[in-house]
């Protein structure tokens, strides 16, 4: 499994998470997932070319990421201040809001992807941040469980979900969270504010490809979700956690 600094040793899991040894809970990550222990010349994107969609969410819901995959608001359009200087972040106010992207081949299918955003908000249980695919014909899921957690779910055949990682660190405090999901076709694992929180064994299996458009807010047009969300990007690649970082570090501009 490809994440960079911090990698996870699969010969050796840590009983202190894990203590009945079922595997069931994240093993040991290898020193060196601190933001702070990270030279500034590690903080660069290797990637940049698999950026299949970037929605700043600064003030609209343009795709900036040059593919012209633009949102379109349902409900009442929103922003509020962002994250780390950003401008703007979008607001959602739970049903009816949410932003549909459309359906684009690129987003969904394959044996990779990562899926990044800032959240801020303490949303109700059950409510979706972004999503590609509806209950027939899905793909991905970022979802709010109790306590403040996330689970992002995985899908590898229309109507049933093939795995999901559930995240182990709280976000429900009133504070800006970056969040990361990745899989790469095997694994499937989740980042909290740049540090690889919860692995999970989720493969061998290739993305479901759904004709169903991608949701910010939402889940098949409803579970909506009642938070702020800024600078929403999908890859079509497994990125590391340094390239995480990266991520979280890169300024956004102003009118993006």
């Amino acid at each position: 499994m490809r994440v960079g600094r911090g990698d996870y040793d699969l010969s050796r899991r840590d009983p202190s998470r894990d203590p009945a040894g079922t595997g069931a809970l994240p093993w040991r990550v290898l020193a060196g997932t601190q933001v702070g222990g990270l030279a500034m010349a590690s903080w660069r994107l290797k990637h940049p070319s698999t950026r299949v969609g970037q929605w700043s969410l600064n003030g609209h819901a343009l795709d900036v990421s040059g593919h012209g995959k633009h949102g379109t608001w349902a409900g009442t359009e929103a922003y509020g201040s962002g994250p780390k200087g950003m401008r703007q972040a979008a607001v959602f106010g739970g049903p009816p809001t949410l932003i549909d992207c459309g359906d684009h081949a690129d987003r969904d299918g394959g044996s990779a992807l990562t899926v990044t955003f800032w959240t801020r908000g303490t949303p109700l249980v059950g409510r979706a941040w972004i999503s590609k695919g509806g209950a027939a014909d899905r793909s991905w899921l970022f979802n709010s469980l109790v306590g403040g957690l996330i689970r992002f779910y995985v899908a590898s055949v229309p109507g049933a979900w093939h795995s999901q990682c559930d995240s182990t660190t709280a976000i429900n405090d009133g504070g800006w969270h970056h969040v990361a999901g990745v899989y790469d076709g095997a694994f499937e694992w989740i980042g909290i504010d740049g540090k690889i929180d919860s692995v999970l064994v989720a493969g061998p299996a290739a993305l479901n490809a759904s004709d169903d458009p991608l949701e910010i807010g939402a889940w098949d047009g409803g579970n909506q979700i009642a938070v702020d969300i800024a600078d929403v990007r999908i890859y079509s690649c497994a990125l590391t956690i340094d390239e995480i970082i990266a991520i979280i570090h890169e300024a956004v501009p102003v009118l993006a």
